[in-house]
């Protein structure tokens, strides 16, 4: 689904992968998140047929990409709810096994704390994924906003839980044959794309003063 311009009007339209004149150049070098399938497009006099524009022309930024947004917050939230487990699960794994002297690091009050943080983060987000979900699937008028919530609220969770799986793993939280070591360089991304955190913060902060206006 490519964005562009029609003369002065945005617009959608489907571009197959194997379309001539479409260049496809991977990107790598990526921090986190290198299973996304990043890649720079270049188009060389590439032809789309009418049928393969999506909606009308001029509606493109105004109607389409609302959409896209939307359902991709919904999955970006989803994702960080499953880097949140996976923390989750790596270090209560870990620290239920290693021992320092006669304790295991789950027995440290400071391991417990970060823990239980973590686990509540997950328990949270896992239930406004789910709401944002079903507000979507029922269309109702809140869907936007239980989205936005969702996902400001779980990437930021993601980034802090995977900081501290790494914390409690100690030094060999930090070796690359660590999931945890993935899981922190693939946390940050879910901060950054389908709107940054401080997007998300100004667009919710207007929303809710806004209800407190209506009421």
């Amino acid at each position: 689904l490519v964005f562009g311009k029609l003369g002065q009007r945005s617009i959608a339209a489907l571009v197959p992968a194997a379309a001539p004149g479409l260049e496809v150049e991977p990107i790598d070098g990526l921090m986190g998140f290198r299973a996304g399938g990043l890649a720079k497009l270049t188009f060389n006099n590439v032809r789309v047929a009418s049928a393969d524009i999506v909606g009308k022309p001029g509606f493109a930024l105004s109607h389409i990409a609302p959409v896209g947004l939307q359902y991709g917050r919904i999955s970006t939230a989803c994702s960080a709810v499953g880097l949140l487990r996976g923390c989750f699960e790596e270090s209560i794994a870990y620290a239920a096994v290693r021992k320092i002297a006669d304790k295991t690091v789950g027995e440290l009050g400071m391991i417990r704390s970060l823990i239980a943080r973590m686990g509540t983060d997950l328990e949270a987000g896992s239930l406004l994924c789910h709401n944002a979900c079903r507000s979507e699937d029922d269309h109702v008028p809140e869907a936007f906003e239980k989205a936005l919530t969702a996902k400001y609220f779980t990437s930021r969770a993601a980034v802090r839980a995977a900081s501290d799986a790494v914390q409690i793993r100690g030094a060999s939280g930090c070796h690359e044959s660590s999931p945890v070591s993935r899981f922190y360089r693939d946390a940050k991304i879910m901060e950054i794309i389908e709107g940054t955190t401080q997007v998300h913060e100004h667009i919710l902060g207007k929303i809710f003063i806004d209800q407190a206006g209506r009421l």
